[in-house]
């Protein structure tokens, strides 16, 4: 058996499974797995690793707002990897094999007419988002201080499609999936870090990740992709670490941190220092160990030292930190400038842990497609959505081809926020 090398997430469960593979074939092996990353910070994540039988190789989806990675590894548990001898198209034996194929089969007509002529998540992935949102003005430009940028086409869905998604590959993220809108990388080379020079696939970007290049000033695909494979390995959430960098960024913008507080000079658009921060974060090292923790605890760390060397009054500056500090129950805002949709806004307040798209992701409804005009539709969807796609958690189903993928027969019923009839589609299956 080969030992383990270091503690990436990733690197570490391929050779765990690798080894399993002399007994087990590799698409019946699969992990879940929590990196360096959430032994050192607040916001480690699992990826969830199984083996693609097209690509030929392990893939990973990641998974833990709120730190799921951390939580593993505070336990001491780095990987659980499970193997299976069942089936993978009929294991779970469906009650009414008919009724599945049905439900199925509608779900995809849906799709295969609908997606194109929206977000073409089969497409571009959820990449395609970067230019909805930068022409609606809400893609978070240097910490959510503009909405759009004249650099974000350089992050356009085609363009990851065009020069980096591999292409040939039915993308879906489990067995059967028929939107498959989860992209990969296949071998680019890395250019800065401690893996500089190394071949590396890398899963995604999506959305999430992708935005985090205007929420920090840099608008270069191979930064996202990069910054993307260094999170996955570390088992880092791409979204706090990003938001917190833009608002330590920020911090220093406005004079609240200085390049000797921080180790050097953290600022708008620079790749070196973005870097430097995640690998600081990810091994618990110098301003790393501090930024770690998260913007809720950034800010009181922050005015508390501000205050003290500049005899400032603590409260004072809290209040002022509190104006750009993006997070709401001490978890960082997801990447999407929520001012002029309420209905966004009263999903992050509502959302159970805090300023995350999965459980209320409705801006695309409610500010692209103007599909909530009144308060009382508002209210209703902001009451009803967080419950199925809480739902939709607990079945194991992916909600993007219910939500994303819009039925046209929905404008005309009472609640278009249900998106029926696709919503009984995942009821009857």
């Amino acid at each position: 058996m080969k030992a383990p090398p270091g503690e990436g997430s990733i690197s570490y469960t391929e050779v765990l499974i690798e080894n399993l593979c002399q007994e087990k074939k590799p698409e019946n092996i699969a992990a879940v797995a929590a990196g360096i990353g959430g032994k050192h910070s607040s916001f480690g994540i699992i990826n969830s690793i199984y083996y693609d039988m097209r690509r030929k190789r392990l893939r990973a989806k990641q998974a833990g707002r709120g730190g799921t990675g951390t939580v593993m590894r505070h336990k001491g548990l780095k990987a659980i990897v499970v193997t299976s001898n069942l089936s993978r198209s009929q294991a779970n034996h469906p009650a009414n094999l008919d009724m599945v194929k049905e439900a199925g089969r509608k779900l995809k007509h849906v799709i295969k007419t609908q997606d194109p002529r929206g977000i073409q998540l089969r497409a571009w992935g959820t990449t395609g988002l970067i230019g909805l949102m930068n022409n609606s003005d809400i893609l978070p430009v240097h910490n959510f201080q503009m909405g759009a940028h004249e650099e974000a086409h350089r992050l356009d869905g085609e363009v990851f499609r065009d020069k980096y998604f591999a292409a040939g590959y039915p993308d879906g993220c489990y067995y059967g999936c028929n939107l498959a809108c989860s992209k990969g990388v296949e071998e680019i080379t890395m250019q800065s870090g401690p893996h500089k020079g190394m071949s590396v696939s890398v899963d995604g970007p999506e959305y999430e990740t992708a935005a985090v290049g205007p929420a920090v000033g840099i608008f270069d695909p191979h930064f996202v992709i990069e910054y993307n494979w260094y999170c996955d390995e570390y088992g880092l959430d791409t979204i706090s670490a990003g938001v917190t960098t833009a608002f330590l960024m920020e911090c220093s913008q406005r004079g609240f941190l200085s390049a000797d507080d921080i180790g050097y000079n953290l600022r708008w658009g620079d790749k070196e220092t973005a870097f430097r921060l995640i690998h600081e974060i990810a091994s618990g090292e110098g301003f790393g160990k501090i930024a770690g923790r998260g913007i809720r605890f950034l800010k009181g760390w922050i005015a508390e030292n501000y205050g003290r060397n500049n005899n400032g009054d603590r409260e004072t500056v809290l209040h002022e930190l509190e104006k750009f500090g993006m997070e709401c129950k001490g978890l960082e805002f997801s990447l999407y400038v929520t001012k002029e949709s309420l209905a966004q806004q009263g999903g992050y307040g509502f959302a159970l842990k805090g300023a995350q798209h999965d459980e209320a992701w409705m801006i695309f409804m409610d500010q692209v497609n103007n599909e909530l005009p009144t308060f009382e539709l508002k209210a209703k969807a902001l009451k009803w959505f967080p419950l199925f796609r809480t739902w939709f958690n607990a079945t194991g189903l992916c909600k993007l081809p219910w939500i994303d993928v819009r039925n046209p027969e929905a404008a005309n019923t009472s609640e278009p926020a249900k998106n029926l009839p696709s919503a009984q589609y995942f009821v009857e299956y």
